[in-house]
């Protein structure tokens, strides 16, 4: 178990059955987050066999990951009362032919904020 926050964490290509677990914490409402994480993978390949693509290959919510430089971002805010805990599978690829594959499984747990109380209605009247 691997616990990290606003980290770059390397992943070795080269290793077929390289397996552990990414933690995030983050806490609810704090909107669109540039750099949640950053996964890097490294090849010992030289040119266009050594270039990485990464991907979300399993995984849904507000989340995206550059290909390219792999930052793993989140597009709006999180809500820890719709969802306290997100599971997406990231994938690194070399460019190699056939290409070489690897994981890495990654867990974002959203903490709870104090909310703000919310009237259940725009509009009250009185008699």
């Amino acid at each position: 178990l691997l616990t990290l926050n606003n980290s770059c964490l390397d992943i070795h290509v080269q290793k077929a059955n390289f397996l552990f677990l990414v933690v995030v914490f983050v806490t609810e409402n704090v909107g669109n987050i540039s750099n949640l994480l950053c996964l890097a993978a490294h090849d010992l390949d030289t040119g266009e066999n050594g270039h990485i693509t990464y991907s979300i290959i399993s995984g849904k919510g507000p989340f995206a990951i550059n290909p390219v430089l792999g930052v793993l971002s989140v597009k709006r805010s999180l809500d820890y009362e719709k969802q306290s805990v997100h599971r997406l599978v990231i994938q690194a690829e070399d460019n190699g032919v056939p290409s070489r594959k690897t994981t890495v499984d990654v867990t974002i747990v959203v903490e709870d904020a104090n909310d703000a109380p919310v009237f259940s209605q725009d509009h009250y009247e009185g008699t």
